[in-house]
């Protein structure tokens, strides 16, 4: 199970890059995520975010839970501070 916490982006000329981030996910997790305060300040539509996860079978969880029926193996949550950061320097 892959659960990703949001703050993807800071702003939306970066969308395609994490697209592209995204792609990179294993197929065959169940993944869940939702958005942060800076994805929500990027100026992207929570729909187009949805979108985007849901092309690769990522549940963006916005206002809601998801209780996954049995899985098969150990869920191991794991927490990374700037897993994945977008910014160019």
């Amino acid at each position: 199970m892959l659960v990703m916490a949001g703050d993807y982006i800071e702003s939306n000329d970066k969308f395609d890059e994490l697209n592209e981030f995204l792609a990179l996910m294993p197929g065959d997790a169940l993944k869940f995520a939702v958005l942060g305060n800076w994805d929500h300040w990027s100026g992207i539509k929570v729909k187009e975010f949805s979108s985007a996860f849901s092309k690769l079978g990522i549940e963006l969880l916005d206002n809601e839970n998801q209780t996954p029926g049995s899985l098969p193996g150990p869920l191991c949550i794991l927490y990374y501070f700037c897993i994945f950061y977008l910014t160019t320097f």
